[in-house]
């Protein structure tokens, strides 16, 4: 798209690049993956690339894991230097404004909710070890003062018998 409307000679053609691409992987941070990330090309009706000075808009289609997001994060590489751009999702579609440049597009998806899921599932393992050692440590203690008992039951018996009859005489 242009500013007058679609230009009906002009059409975008579009390569899937692997997600370890070097370029895009540079960009983004550990706790980032690459969703999906595209080679942009705007060529002529006679397959020419076309790199003009006017202000293309290119809209992509939202890659299905990050459909439901209202706004995803996009690495935008243009004339050789990657940006980050927050794109708007409407329709399931984001739109690239001023793309003359571009040549490449990544999707990126943010993973800091697996790092709370592994906080979780830690302090959950944490408090099974502890809780078990806890529990071991009362047995083990209600063990020996069973064991103490059984060692000191005929003492006992015998401090009672002759407690009841020195109450008798």
């Amino acid at each position: 798209d242009n500013e007058e409307g679609f230009d009906p000679d002009l059409s975008v053609q579009m390569d899937t690049l692997p997600k370890d691409d070097q370029g895009i992987n540079s960009v983004i941070s550990s706790s980032e993956s690459i969703v999906r990330a595209y080679n942009v090309q705007v060529v002529d009706g006679n397959g020419d690339t076309v790199s003009s000075a006017d202000k293309h808009k290119i809209s992509v289609k939202v890659p299905s894991a990050l459909k439901d997001n209202d706004s995803v994060k996009v690495i935008v590489k243009e004339a050789d230097s990657y940006s980050v751009r927050i794109l708007e999702v409407k329709e399931g579609y984001v739109t690239i404004d001023n793309a003359a440049e571009v040549t490449t597009i990544a999707f990126i998806s943010e993973a800091e909710s697996d790092y709370l899921i592994y906080i979780l599932i830690g302090c959950a393992a944490l408090i099974i070890i502890v809780s078990a050692r806890e529990r071991e440590r009362v047995y083990n203690t209600a063990h020996r003062l069973t064991y103490i008992l059984r060692a000191f039951q005929p003492v006992i018996f015998l401090h009672f018998t002759l407690r009841a009859c020195y109450n008798l005489c």
